[in-house]
Order: structure tokens, then sequence, then C-alpha cells
């Protein structure tokens, strides 16, 4: 096995280690909008940092990306809420591709597996168009932001591709949001 395999390998199991840990002390509890709106309203100005680092937190470990956005819009309102909910999923999926590609390098792009070298080759033509294209079809699936940073994609067209993506994709939920959470 390549060393960038065997990185990625012990990657997965840290964050597999850092899940089975937040089941065990029942951190899903706090995963509820209403319990991180009391949360992040009861941290006055610093609720807006604390979003931004919970949501990195907990995609990294697994959450759904989408619960946030919804305690975001849930918590600060529709405008505030959705920039912020916005910002907070550039940023946790940015992390999530810096900590994948620190772990495991490039090593999709490394592979010989012929399935996987053609589906690069249509990264490699179109990163940035292919990055808005999978935010709109896989938001901010861990998984996805994984397999980029393992790819041969610069960060940069990641990042902006993730930001278009997900502007758009988050903008049309936060817009529908008002016909499905009570906004306050």
């Amino acid at each position: 096995m390549k060393p960038s395999w065997k990185r990625i390998m012990i990657f997965l199991g840290v964050l597999a280690l850092l899940v089975a840990v937040g089941k065990l002390f029942g951190l899903e509890t706090y995963a509820r909008p209403s319990v991180l709106k009391g949360l992040l309203l009861g941290a006055g100005a610093w609720g807006y940092i604390l979003f931004l680092a919970l949501f990195a937190i907990g995609c990294i470990l697994g959450l759904p990306g989408l619960l946030f956005v919804a305690a975001s819009v849930y918590t600060f309102g529709q405008l505030e809420g959705g920039v912020l909910a916005i910002t907070g999923g550039v940023l946790a999926v940015t992390i999530q591709f810096s900590l994948a590609r620190w772990a495991g390098g490039k090593a999709l792009a490394e592979t010989k597996s012929g399935l996987i070298t053609k589906l690069l080759k249509g990264l490699d033509a179109r990163p940035v168009f292919t990055v808005i294209v999978l935010r709109f079809v896989a938001q901010i699936s861990p998984p996805v932001n994984y397999a980029l940073a393992w790819s041969n994609i610069r960060f940069r067209d990641y990042v902006m591709g993730s930001a278009i993506g997900l502007t758009i994709v988050l903008s049309v939920i936060i817009s529908l949001s008002s016909c499905l959470l009570p906004l306050s």
C-alpha cells in the first residue's frame, strides 16, 4: 500500500473514532435547530463565530450540512442566517478539503484504475464547473469533499467552484425555507 493510501486509512479511522466518541457522549442531542438556536443566541456576538466553528466541526464529524443551514436560518433569520449559512458551508468544505489533502495528498490521481482515471479527466478539463455541478447534486457532502481533495484539483479551483455552487444551491434552499421553517 502506498504511503498516501496508508495516511488516508489513518485519516478515515480517526474520523470514525471521533464520530464514535461523539455518539458515546450523546453529542448528537445538540444537533437540533432549537438547541443550536439557544446556544448561539446565548453567546451574543460570539454566536456567529461559534456557529461557523460548529458548522465546520459538525461537517467533519459527518453531521449533515443542511442541518446547520436550517439552524442558521432558524436562529438568525432568512437574510442574516442565509449569509452565515453560505459562509459556513464554504468554510466547512474548504476545511474538509484541506484536512483530507493534508492526510492523503493526491492519492486518487496516483491510482491506475481505469474508471477513476476516466472520471478525473473530466475534472482536470473543467475543474471549477465540475465542482459547481457537484455542489448542485451533493451540496456539503464529506465523501465528495474527500474525493476531490485526493484528486489533482487545485485548491483555488476547488474553493471557487464550491463558493459559486454552494451560493447558488443554498440560496435556493434558503429562499424556500420560509415554507419549511417557522422563522423568527
